[in-house]
């Protein structure tokens, strides 16, 4: 979905912090909507009851303008309580020629 849309349709919000020679964008989006949006799916473990937190967050070498770093965190509740935790994070070599970049509206968009 793009970056509009979501903002738009999913009320995503983000907030950009500058540490040094990094920028941090962080991606919000309230999980009231997000169960909301979702009320008509069955997932494999039944229908989202509750999201507690929907988080990304990407590392910016501001020198090269290149997403280095990728970390998130949702949590889900579902009908039957269970209780669903998917974090990670995902590292970028730019050896290998990988074209990776936040748009520009995002760029634009957030609160310095």
């Amino acid at each position: 979905m793009p970056v509009a849309e979501r903002a738009n349709k999913l009320h995503a919000r983000y907030f950009k912090q500058t540490f040094g020679e990094m920028e941090v964008i962080t991606e919000w989006i309230p999980g009231s909507v997000l169960a909301e949006q979702s009320a008509s799916l069955l997932l494999e473990r039944g229908k989202v009851k509750d999201v507690p937190l929907f988080m990304n967050k990407y590392y910016i070498d501001k020198s090269t303008d290149r997403v280095v770093k990728h970390t998130w965190r949702y949590e889900e509740i579902y009908s039957s309580d269970e209780y669903v935790a998917y974090s990670g994070t995902d590292q970028y070599d730019y050896a290998k020629s990988i074209k990776l970049s936040i748009p520009e509206e995002v760029r634009k968009g957030v609160t310095p």
